[in-house]
């Protein structure tokens, strides 16, 4: 679904870029993220001699959460300045 916000005038602003918000996805992908790494340790701690320890899986979890986490914060941020965007010029 695409967007537009028309610029012609500000009665013609379309407000459904309110929302549809992908910034749920990002904080998804951090919680997703976040308890792979919950559930890798309860996996090594339940199967003790089935399993492996990988250092390179918690590093690349722990990278995810990181970006992920920085991504959320910045479409969170973009979001309400978009948001006062549109209310300033609506009462303009």
């Amino acid at each position: 679904m695409v967007c537009k916000l028309s610029i012609e005038s500000n009665t013609n602003i379309d407000h459904s870029i309110l929302f549809i918000n992908n910034n749920l996805i990002c904080r998804d992908l951090f919680i997703e993220s976040i308890m792979f790494l919950v559930l890798y340790f309860l996996v090594l701690i339940a199967f003790n001699g089935v399993t492996n320890f990988s250092w390179n899986l918690i590093a690349v979890l722990v990278l995810i959460s990181i970006i992920t986490n920085i991504a959320t914060h910045v479409k969170i941020n973009r979001f309400v300045n978009t948001v006062i965007a549109v209310n300033i010029a609506n009462k303009s």
